[in-house]
């Protein structure tokens, strides 16, 4: 319980709560000192129990109840304060009772818990806090002396010159340490503004492998893999007429984005699909390389569903513009092989082309010449012969075949192929409902 609720505290109040514990190992260095300092000067310092054991055992439970359970937010003051007067409240006990050991090393004794003091000190006060502190301390040690009447012997004289040494000189380390600190607290901020710019570009993994100082063209596979490619692409965008368009377009992809990342796994290198490139009104992504299809799964099977689900997000965002005229998207998917590589200028940059991607949009360019000589309207998936193979039975029975040779029709790029897939409009809006429920 003490644990959960210790984690549970802010950065600060673990700190109070740490530095509450301190007061434990800095009275058992008083009393081994004093002890010490018995057997070099030979006089019983004569140690009284309740003012060397039990007060400070309740200066420490006090310290440790209030940080635990953040008295603070009911004093309304910061942890960090709280923290300063809790230990403030050590200091000034060890001078009063330190002071009133035997005369002939109480003055060293006084010096070894202002040096140990010291310690506590945050670097970041710099030079006039730290000096501050030391003054007070010496005024304290002034006013008890006198007001408790103790003998002014060397001792006492040479803690007054060994505070002031000590406290300028640490001064000093602390102005360095603080220029010191808020330097790199600007540089981490820097560092910190620049990967969050720099998590908008890259994936999670290759951020964490630049971190562990792998060079960024080894983050990502390179050479060449087998996967399907997507085209999709907006029908006529340029001459749709409303204020909103190209928002409403930058919002698809968006979207579109989103569903590509889904089932990211950085370990297993797998995610629904790579965006390979974006234009003013289409889109290219691949699936099975770089990254693989998530769980083993067909990358056609993934193909055909993200596809499913960009005409549905695009049917969604189109149906807000209330626009006159129907607007209507395409898409075009091929298997096949694809090659991706950095390049060697500034500014670096992840390419990736192959035959894939070259089907993908033949296919989606033969959109035109179908609604023009078999007098097809709506948003569109055409397929290559091997992704529409590549399918389980359920999938291909929504879509239609073409006999190429028949429609007197060829597939730029592809002279071999004879066939090609599509389903359009009605069944498109089904499919996505089903796979939406």
């Amino acid at each position: 319980m003490f644990i959960k609720r210790f984690k549970k505290l802010s950065p600060a109040a673990r700190i109070g709560v740490l530095m509450s514990l301190m007061g434990i190992p800095g009275w058992l260095l008083a009393v081994t000192a004093i002890l010490l300092f018995e057997r070099i000067f030979g006089h019983p310092s004569e140690l009284d129990p309740f003012r060397f054991v039990v007060v400070p055992t309740v200066l420490t439970v006090i310290g440790f109840l209030t940080t635990f359970f953040q008295v603070n937010k009911f004093l309304k003051i910061p942890p960090s304060r709280l923290t300063m007067i809790l230990t403030a409240m050590h200091g000034i006990w060890a001078e009063y009772v330190g002071l009133q050991i035997h005369e002939s090393y109480n003055g060293y004794l006084i010096l070894f818990l202002f040096s140990f003091g010291l310690l506590f000190l945050k670097v970041s006060l710099g030079f006039l806090h730290t000096v501050l502190f030391s003054l007070a301390n010496v005024v304290l040690a002034l006013v008890l002396i006198y007001s408790l009447k103790i003998p002014w012997g060397t001792d006492e004289q040479l803690f007054i010159f060994f505070f002031g040494f000590y406290g300028f000189s640490s001064a000093l380390l602390n102005e360095v340490s603080r220029r010191n600190y808020f330097q790199l607290k600007l540089e981490q901020k820097k560092t910190s503004h620049s990967f969050k710019q720099l998590d908008k570009v890259f994936y999670p993994h290759q951020l964490r492998m630049m971190e562990q100082g792998i060079e960024l063209e080894k983050t990502m596979p390179c050479g060449s893999g087998k996967g399907c490619a997507i085209f999709f692409d907006i029908i006529a965008s340029s001459k749709v007429e409303h204020e909103r368009a190209q928002a409403l377009f930058r919002e698809t992809f968006g979207r579109c984005s989103e569903l590509m990342m889904d089932h990211y796994n950085p370990e297993r290198m797998e995610c629904n699909a790579f965006r390979i490139n974006e234009m003013g009104d289409g889109f290219l992504c691949s699936i099975g390389y770089p990254f693989l299809a998530p769980g083993g799964r067909a990358n056609a099977e993934v193909a055909l569903e993200l596809a499913y689900r960009f005409v549905e997000i695009f049917e969604e965002n189109v149906r807000t513009l209330d626009y006159t005229n129907p607007i209507y998207c395409s898409i075009g998917i091929a298997s096949g092989e694809l090659e991706s590589f950095y390049t060697t200028y500034r500014p670096i940059e992840y390419h990736m082309y192959g035959r894939a991607v070259i089907l993908a949009t033949r296919y989606e360019e033969l959109r035109k010449i179908l609604a023009q000589t078999m007098d097809i309207q709506g948003s569109m998936i055409i397929l290559q012969s091997q992704v529409f193979r590549s399918l389980p039975a359920t999938h291909r029975k929504d879509f239609t075949e073409l006999d190429l040779s028949a429609q007197s029709l060829n597939v730029r790029d592809d002279p071999s192929a004879t066939r090609l897939y599509y389903s359009i409009g009605n069944r498109l809006d089904a499919k996505s409902l089903r796979r939406a429920s």
